[in-house]
């Protein structure tokens, strides 16, 4: 994915579908259970990376045009070579010409090598980005949170209670489900509180059904 690897940018867009093809999966399957300005922001993220890194591609890859350059590189040896003899016709004082002619020239050159050098700036110089580097550097720093993403199994919080309702896995959707009703069993006590039609409690830890009891 860095800048000098043949078929770079390729590599960027497969992995920005990759992203956005696994969060709409994780979306349909009931995951990404967060509030939608915090997933909207997740989009944006992706987006303004991928508008940087065209953006980056675009000052590497388009060149600086060759007929202006070459006018300013004329331009500039023109001037270097006649201002001194302007400076000459205008002033007496011969130190003084030197050193206005040293500076202009010295100024207007380190200018245009300064624009040569900012045309490609992602170079492999003491003084030029080291963006791969950085590249590095930002994988390395991110390489332990995916690790520690896989060692936690996500877990479903367990119910304090039956709700009634189990989950399908198969079809990763919730389905009702009807408990069978419990046997009436005689519980310990004596025979009046079963023929008062007391209420038997059920094996349901919150459901009581009563259950009509005949002598």
């Amino acid at each position: 994915l860095l800048f000098g690897e043949p078929g770079g940018e390729e590599q960027v867009a497969h992995v920005m579908e990759a992203l956005l093809a696994q969060m709409a999966r994780r979306g349909l399957n009931g995951g990404l259970a967060v509030a939608g300005p915090i997933l909207s922001r997740t989009y944006q993220v992706l987006s303004d990376g991928h508008v940087g890194y065209s953006t980056a591609r675009k000052i590497k890859d388009t060149p600086f045009p060759y007929a202006y350059a070459h006018t300013l590189f004329i331009m500039l040896a023109v001037f270097v070579f006649t201002l001194p003899c302007l400076a000459v016709a205008m002033l007496n004082d011969s130190w003084v010409v030197a050193l206005l002619c040293f500076a202009a020239s010295a100024s207007y050159i380190a200018l245009y090598e300064t624009a040569r050098e900012l045309e490609d700036p992602y170079g492999i110089h003491s003084n030029d980005l080291p963006l791969c580097q950085l590249q590095h550097q930002f994988n390395r720093r991110i390489e332990p949170s995916r690790i520690g993403a896989q060692c936690r199994e996500p877990t479903k919080p367990k119910p304090h209670f039956d709700s009634g309702i189990e989950e399908d896995t198969e079809r990763d959707i919730f389905t009702p489900h009807i408990s069978p009703l419990p046997t009436p069993s005689r519980i310990s006590g004596s025979d009046s509180d079963l023929t008062e039609g007391r209420h038997v409690p059920s094996e349901h830890p919150l459901r009581t059904t009563p259950f009509p009891l005949y002598t």
